[in-house]
């Protein structure tokens, strides 16, 4: 009886983490999205792992989307 509490826990967990994890892929998303609608280059820079690394790469991105 343990043994199947255990695994239904495991099974409920597993399945919040993975709705939580898309719906924080969907949050960043949009608001990746909405930095490049208003031209917020601190927002949108914030939202892209190691940003500081490629600023000429990252602002060609940015024009790019910005421009399609």
């Amino acid at each position: 009886m343990r043994i199947k509490i255990l695994l239904l826990g495991a099974i409920l967990i597993s399945c919040n983490t993975k709705i939580s994890a898309e719906r924080k892929i969907k949050q960043t998303v949009t608001e990746f999205l909405s930095a490049v609608e208003k031209d917020d280059g601190s927002k949108y820079k914030s939202l892209i792992y190691k940003s500081e690394e490629y600023p000429g790469v990252i602002s060609m991105e940015k024009h790019f989307l910005q421009k399609n």
